[in-house]
């Protein structure tokens, strides 16, 4: 198969094994998979939530140093191998 979006494919076969069958994994328990994400999730979730409330601390500063960077007037030939400013 060289193109598809997936919904056509049920099994899939990779050196002789049977990995996929009837769409479902043969070899990973996908039940249990399902679970054990869902049992790490909150802390994920709060783990997300601390780095974008530390993000929210350093945005302003961040901001700040990007229009620095945008004010400041740049050669092309900085670019091309000049050294004019």
């Amino acid at each position: 198969v060289y193109a598809d979006s997936g919904r056509a494919i049920r099994t899939v076969v990779v050196d002789g094994e049977v990995v996929i069958r009837d769409r479902a994994s043969t070899r990973v328990d996908e039940a249990a998979l399902r679970a054990h994400i869902a049992e790490l999730m909150p802390q994920v979730r709060g783990e997300v939530a601390r780095l974008q409330a530390g993000y929210a601390q350093v945005r302003p500063y961040i901001d700040q140093v990007q229009q620095r960077a945008l004010a400041e007037p740049l050669s092309i030939q900085r670019f091309v191998g000049g050294n004019g400013a």
